[in-house]
């Protein structure tokens, strides 16, 4: 199982030292996303079946990759995570229970709440076992989750974006083997962006060991946005930077999903976008980061005092 390769985030809040923000250029590259013969919706990436490249689940189904983890082909299959129901929102993958295969967490249209599926399969097949949620009710309607190592403590935390532009952050205090999630207040203070079904991935942007935001929101006028981490891995503290997305400009009028994944397996990640329509898919190419320069750094601070 290759799983996303995040580094973490959690708290002591510590402001950059100046010249410290960075450019990320990044180089289009839509080919390499799924083709428009399948609904590509909110999109998660896990290898689901431990061949060593990205596959990418949704709601309806799973794009599988065909191809290799350079360069990825897609075929879709209906149905591919067989839920339980069909009032399911969103998907992640990570390995909560540390036994080495991807386990599910998933939210709900209905009551608002997350669900959990643990995996009893193997890494190359598997097995979804439903069971009572470990962490917390949060209100995530239409909840859209993510587990990261957000507090670099080597366990997986969860950050749940949901209708109404807010963020629930449930922090992990137990061990990769046996979590323990405990509210720990939004994730958001207010870097969720505009709309009503915000879409948030997280992902080490900038190469400097902690994870920035990507995120876009469905509704037409929404850009896609992101945010530098310019605490620490251990202490998150988020500013908007466009300049962490310079090449990115399609799609303007909002998505349903992004994604961070290595794409073509060069160490780095990338931006999967999945646009409105069928045909409006959109992969970006992590390709350089350049240091700015301080004034850069301290006009993009003044723009959120």
């Amino acid at each position: 199982m290759r799983l996303l390769p995040i580094l973490a985030v959690a708290s002591v809040l510590v402001l950059p030292a100046a010249g410290s923000a960075t450019e990320v250029h990044w180089a289009a590259a839509h080919w390499m996303a799924p083709p428009a013969s399948g609904p590509l919706v909110g999109p998660a990436a896990c290898d689901l079946d431990a061949d060593g490249d990205y596959d990418l689940a949704g709601i309806g189904g799973v794009w599988w990759n065909v191809g290799t983890p350079e360069s990825p082909a897609w075929e879709y299959a209906e149905g591919g995570l067989q839920p339980p129901s069909d009032s399911w929102s969103r998907v992640a993958f990570g390995d909560v229970d540390g036994d080495g295969d991807p386990d599910m967490v998933a939210g709900y249209h209905g009551d608002g709440n997350l669900r959990f599926a643990r995996n009893i399969g193997t890494p190359q097949a598997f097995v979804w076992q439903y069971e009572p949620p470990p962490f917390p009710a949060v209100p995530t309607v239409y909840g859209w989750p993510h587990l990261a190592d957000f507090d670099a403590d080597g366990d997986l935390d969860i950050m749940a974006t949901h209708l109404g532009q807010g963020a629930a952050y449930l922090e992990n205090v137990g061990t990769p083997a046996a979590p323990e999630w405990v509210i720990s207040g939004s994730l958001g203070w207010g870097i969720i962006p505009p709309g009503s079904f915000p879409s948030m991935a997280p992902g080490d942007l900038d190469g400097d060991g902690d994870l920035d935001l990507v995120g876009q929101a469905q509704g037409y006028s929404y850009g896609v946005q992101a945010w530098e981490n310019v605490g620490t891995a251990q202490e998150f503290l988020y500013v908007e930077n466009p300049s962490l997305l310079i090449g990115v400009t399609e799609p303007q009028e909002g998505s349903l999903g992004v994604e961070l994944l290595d794409i073509d397996a060069d160490g780095d990640v990338d931006l999967l976008i999945a646009g409105w329509s069928w045909d409006g898919r959109f992969v970006y190419l992590n390709e350089r980061i350049t240091p700015v320069e301080s004034k850069s750094w301290g006009a993009i601070k003044s723009m959120y005092r």
